[in-house]
């Protein structure tokens, strides 16, 4: 798994979960000092999954950051959701991970809103970041025979 970590102990860990029915998941966990960020009764095991249908977005969406220099969203195209806003600062990158609260556990309905997890990263690390991503997005495709 590809981990970011901030200068307060803020960190975010992605990976590639699986591959069912031909959608890619991933695996999200948010932490402060190792501990979720989040109370267990919103998420019983600490992890947050998104999917996407055939491949992946993620990655390319970091990268156009990266390399335009420009804010991106990032939302996969399926259920659960887990969205991203990539903010480019002087020196650094404000990640914004949003967990729709429909995800969330004993939501009662679809409210629209949802919980946020945002962390600042030099570009160094985010690059770093991107690299592991992408080697560890390279072995899954290799594992789950995607083209």
């Amino acid at each position: 798994m590809a981990i970011l970590k901030d200068e307060s102990g803020l960190k975010v860990e992605i990976k590639f979960d699986s591959y069912d029915y031909e959608c890619v998941q991933y695996r999200f966990f948010f932490a402060l000092a190792d501990t979720s960020a989040f109370n267990p009764a919103f998420a019983p095991d600490g992890f947050f999954f998104a999917s996407e249908i055939t491949e992946d977005s993620l990655i390319p969406a970091f990268e156009q950051a990266l390399s335009e220099n420009k804010f991106i969203c990032w939302s996969p195209d399926d259920e659960p959701k887990v969205s991203l806003e990539i903010k480019p600062q002087e020196k650094n990158f404000e990640l914004t991970f949003i967990i729709d609260a429909t995800y969330l556990e004993g939501a009662l309905r679809p409210a629209g809103g949802g919980l946020a997890f945002r962390i600042d990263v030099y570009r160094k690390e985010l690059e770093s970041f991107v690299k592991e991503l992408k080697e560890e997005y390279e072995q899954f495709k290799k594992v789950n025979k995607i083209q």
